[in-house]
């Protein structure tokens, strides 16, 4: 058996299934995704689960992909994460987005805005 077969046999044992996305990327990339997949998202790593899914679930958002949107929100309610803390993301979120408009809407100067927050963090 082959690298390829061989990646999507442990895909299938850690999780249930292959997902169809993963058949339609090109096979000779396959087991370097799934390394970069399984070490970031089933293993331990420096930022604890939760927080790596709600981390997920932003940048999604952020990037108003419908599809990984739906899939982070159904993997964070298994995983515990309240409708709470999902509307919580989802405002924080909208948050940032909209003060960034601000600033670029003002055309404010970015040099000017990281001496503010220089000086801000060393009150």
């Amino acid at each position: 058996m082959g690298e390829y077969e061989e990646t999507l046999k442990e895909i299938k044992k850690t999780e249930g299934s292959v997902p169809r996305i993963i058949k339609a990327i090109p096979k000779e990339v396959v087991a370097h995704e799934w390394a970069i997949i399984k070490k970031f998202t089933f293993e331990e790593s420096k930022i604890p689960a939760k927080y790596r899914e709600l981390i997920e679930l932003a940048a999604a958002i952020s990037a108003r992909d419908p599809y990984i949107i739906h899939e982070q929100i159904a993997y964070v309610k298994s995983i515990g994460v309240t409708d709470e803390e999902i509307k919580e993301v989802a405002y924080l979120c909208s948050l940032i987005l909209r003060i960034g408009i601000l600033y670029h809407g003002m055309d404010y100067d970015l040099d000017t805005f990281k001496k503010e927050i220089k000086e801000l963090l060393e009150e």
